[in-house]
């Protein structure tokens, strides 16, 4: 709806359970229940679906968005937050992961460049922003991980012929 005359100027349906705006831009970040968030392009007469961006395991809970570097932070129900810098253009992202329960609520400090997040668990966490992270393979489908090219648990056939079948495979990114 336009803010000013209160005329319909499109309509998407989500199950949404976050939600963020960009004034300057007019971009809206809409975080859904599969753990998708979708970018739209709110113009004066239309609406349109920019991207989707994946990468969380769950639903998401919570999104912030900061103007002026143009990172996008959403936490989700599988315990983890994801930056997304939309301002770099280069699909660049973090994966932080320390909280024990549904990461509920998000707050990005600009002058200290500090995340500060809580999960449904009580448990409230402070990322310093500065320190150099590992960043987060790009989301694909496959059938095997980017980074250690190890097969997933569902490619059983794979998993056969390089005889990884059994064998626990454990993330070392945290």
């Amino acid at each position: 709806m336009c803010t000013r005359s209160g005329n319909m100027l499109g309509r998407h349906f989500f199950h949404f359970l976050g939600f963020v705006y960009d004034f300057d831009t007019q971009y809206a970040f809409v975080g859904d229940y599969s753990g998708q968030i979708t970018l739209l392009k709110l113009g004066q007469n239309s609406c349109s679906v920019i991207t989707t961006l994946k990468g969380h395991e769950g639903s998401i809970a919570c999104l912030w968005w900061d103007p002026i570097q143009r990172l996008l932070f959403s936490g989700a129900s599988d315990n983890s937050i994801i930056m997304w810098d939309i301002g770099g253009r280069k699909g660049r992202t973090l994966l932080l992961q320390g909280h024990h329960d549904r990461v509920q609520s998000l707050c990005y400090l600009q002058l200290t460049r500090q995340l500060v997040s809580c999960s449904s668990d009580g448990g409230i966490a402070v990322w310093n922003m500065d320190v150099s992270r590992e960043e987060a393979p790009q989301w694909l489908e496959s059938d095997s991980c980017q980074k250690c090219e190890q097969p997933f648990f569902w490619n059983i056939k794979q998993m056969w012929d390089t005889k990884t079948l059994g064998l626990r495979q454990v993330s070392s990114q945290r």
